[in-house]
């Protein structure tokens, strides 16, 4: 996990890369492809940060290089709120219906 400002890491995930804001606990944008969990958790853990701490998660577009974990990560942290601009989760077996409005 790298530091890109006082509050703000960049993790690499290959062919993209997934973003911890920390702010009163963590804040996680993109969850990188299927099957990243593991590799997210274990880059907030060397950083010295808790992945239990993730209050939230937010999608910046469902293309599964960004959204891909995020069914994983909402199973097993719980309350974690998802936030994204489709209509519906990444776990949904429906199709997006088009940017909220």
């Amino acid at each position: 996990m790298k530091q890109i400002s006082k509050r703000l890491y960049q993790i690499s995930l290959g062919a993209s890369n997934a973003f911890v804001i920390e702010d009163n606990g963590l804040t996680l944008v993109d969850t990188g492809v299927p099957g990243s969990t593991e590799k997210l958790f274990a880059a907030i853990r060397k950083g010295g940060k808790n992945p239990d701490a993730i209050k939230q998660i937010i999608l910046t577009h469902w293309h599964p290089d960004h959204a891909g974990s995020a069914a994983d990560l909402k199973q097993r942290l719980g309350p974690a709120c998802m936030h994204t601009p489709m209509r519906q989760p990444p776990w949904s077996k429906e199709e997006p219906s088009g940017p909220a409005t």
